[in-house]
């Protein structure tokens, strides 16, 4: 089994794919579910990244004897609205023209229905989760990171209201509330600015990035460790590094991987992180559901900071454990760390569920 985040990884055993509509949207979730074991697990992914960069810790929860499900969060990669397909819309080319789309794509294909808060993508993960393990109350357990932790936080805290039962919930690189700064009135106010506030906050980030390849590089840095990224694959023949293996992964398959070439779903997305703020109600809610919490606190987070993490640790009461370096978990020691105590907090759930 690897203990790294290996961009080599191929996906292997029985992976069903499938598409939902929530009920009251025209808009179509994409997921895909692999093992058959008797522990449920969803997998929330985070900003504008598709379930693709969930296949190895996928697989490797199936081979721990877990269903495991993950999915294109509305908008996202092949969960578009049912107005249309990503399977036809166009990949933008390497060129300075995929700056011009950046910033003046419309929504397209992607248009979405309602305005995106983290309650209402928790309600569609709730919605999925029921269509997928059944609805008779099976028991799931959750794993969130960054904006997919924000979700997992409030699908946790309104689990009774959603007709949803948590079993454990894993956060990572994550925070309660992005913006603490006369929380919660600050963030309930960014959730009514109007979508093209955050078109430009997201022009503004991607200002640089005039090709793909910039993208990559841009991802890359803000993600993960430097010295991740620049030692060399243990198990590439050509003795690439990783950075040049993502690299060329991911430009092979740009749109498979990220929504960055669609500004409303981007900063439909952006909004809801902005907007987002677990309250002290919810808080206790949470805390008095009496399941196993984890809170894995990123260190020489570039995205999150690293104070706002231990923050929300400290709010639920959890366990805590902290890995070194980046937002995404990717070396061997950080990667590790991430699974075992995800498989960790799934066995605590088993045995705490009543």
């Amino acid at each position: 089994m690897k203990t790294f985040r290996d961009p080599l990884f191929v996906s292997n055993g029985h992976v069903e794919y499938g598409e939902y509509e929530l009920a009251g949207a025209e808009e179509r979730i994409y997921y895909e579910v692999r093992g058959s074991g008797n522990r449920n697990v969803l997998l929330i992914m985070g900003m504008w990244a598709t379930c693709r960069h969930f296949e190895q810790l996928a697989t490797q929860l199936a081979a721990n004897g877990c269903r495991v499900l993950s999915y294109d969060s509305r908008g996202i990669g092949r969960s578009g609205s049912t107005h249309g397909s990503l399977e036809h819309m166009d990949t933008p080319s390497d060129t300075s023209s995929d700056r011009i789309r950046l910033l003046s794509d419309r929504g397209g294909r992607h248009a979405m229905t309602e305005r995106q808060t983290t309650p209402s993508l928790a309600a569609d993960a709730a919605q999925l989760a029921g269509h997928v393990f059944g609805g008779g109350g099976e028991k799931v357990h959750v794993f969130g990171i960054s904006l997919g932790g924000m979700v997992a936080q409030k699908l946790a805290a309104n689990a009774a209201t959603l007709g949803f039962r948590i079993a454990s919930l894993h956060l990572a690189a994550t925070t309660r509330c992005p913006v603490r700064i006369f929380a919660p009135l600050l963030p309930r106010f960014l959730g009514t600015l109007p979508l093209s506030i955050f078109q430009l906050l997201v022009a503004f980030f991607f200002r640089n990035a005039t090709n793909k390849v910039k993208l990559c590089d841009k991802i890359l840095a803000q993600n993960f460790a430097k010295s991740f990224l620049k030692s060399v694959h243990p198990d590439d023949p050509d003795h690439r590094t990783f950075e040049e293996i993502y690299s060329e992964k991911w430009l092979a398959d740009f749109n498979g991987f990220w929504t960055l070439f669609d500004r409303h779903a981007m900063a439909n997305q952006l909004s809801a992180a902005a907007s987002h703020c677990l309250t002290f109600l919810e808080i206790r809610s949470i805390i008095d559901s009496h399941i196993p919490v984890t809170v894995l606190v990123a260190g020489k987070d570039q995205v999150i900071d690293t104070q706002s993490q231990e923050s929300l640790a400290k709010s639920l009461n959890s366990r805590v454990v902290r890995s070194r370096e980046g937002h995404v978990m990717a070396d061997e020691h950080d990667y590790s760390l991430l699974l075992n105590s995800l498989l960790e907090n799934i066995s605590a759930g088993d045995n705490d569920f009543i």
